[in-house]
């Protein structure tokens, strides 16, 4: 319940943040996240790498058809990719990152966690 709830306000801050503002914001937002809202490693990394990843390669396509594909078409040329593969790769590309900005926020509050002092009792 808890991956779906982080899933879900990663998709809610990369949405409305993305539209707005660069793509480091959001990986400084979901790094946040991360160290607010508790929950173990893989729940922390597959939330952000779904939740970057999905909302990025729906940007990709969104913004693709609001263009009329003219970016695409040019891009698609030169790397001898379909559409669907760009937009499956910028899906990629972001949710590696969305997976780093996870990573990095889980470990920042493991590492803020506190642990005893006389850990073997001497």
């Amino acid at each position: 319940m808890r991956f779906i709830k982080k899933l879900l306000l990663t998709f809610a801050i990369t949405w409305l943040v993305g539209l707005y503002s660069f793509f480091w914001v959001v990986a400084i937002l979901v790094v946040l996240l991360n160290i607010l809202y508790k929950t173990n490693f893989w729940s922390s990394a597959i939330s952000g790498f779904l939740g970057m990843g999905l909302i990025w390669a729906a940007f990709s396509y969104y913004f693709a058809i609001d263009t009329g594909m003219i970016i695409n078409q040019r891009i698609s040329i030169l790397f001898n990719l379909g559409a669907f593969e760009m937009h499956l790769i910028s899906g990629l590309v972001a949710g590696v990152l969305g997976f780093i900005s996870a990573f990095a926020g889980y470990s920042l509050q493991q590492m803020w966690k506190k642990r005893p002092q006389n850990l073997y009792g001497s």
